[in-house]
Parts: structure tokens; C-alpha cells; sequence
């Protein structure tokens, strides 16, 4: 692994120190963006391995689940499958 370096500006202090956005986690997501009006706005990517019959028919070993979440210094709302 390399080396991280920290990217500039920095969030706000109200959104860094949010209680709500520290422990829902949303801030530990490494694809978060900040927009103008203070929404953060996070997309995390899982892979569901596919059994091999479900595999067979999609002719796929896998599937990528989207998920996208978002929340304000206030409050966080639940993930949602894109």
C-alpha cells in the first residue's frame, strides 16, 4: 500500500465533527462527496458471489450491488440499492 496523503480543502469542521455522520460511518467511506449545500454523498460497491446455477443462467460469477447513502451534519438517512 502506499502512501496516503491527505487531499485539500478539508471538510468543514461542522461536517468532520458531526455526530451523526462519525458514527453512522458514512465519513470512513473513502468515495464520499461534499456538494454546495452540505449533503455528503456516498456509493459503496459490494460483490455478491452467484451460485453456480444462477451463475450459469446470468453467465456471471458475481453481481455488483450499488449502494448509495447521504446525510447532513444533522442526520443520516439509510442506504439505499441503486
Amino acid at each position: 500500500m502506499g502512501t496516503p496523503h491527505r487531499l485539500s480543502p478539508a471538510l468543514p469542521a461542522a461536517i468532520a465533527s458531526s455526530r451523526p455522520l462519525v458514527e453512522s460511518g458514512l465519513l470512513a467511506n473513502s468515495q464520499i462527496l461534499l456538494s454546495a449545500d452540505g449533503i455528503v454523498r456516498s456509493i459503496t460497491v459490494k460483490a455478491e458471489a452467484l451460485d453456480r446455477e444462477t451463475a450459469a443462467k446470468v453467465g456471471l460469477p458475481r453481481y455488483l450491488d450499488v449502494w448509495y447513502r447521504e446525510g447532513t451534519a444533522e442526520t443520516v438517512a439509510d442506504a439505499i440499492r441503486t
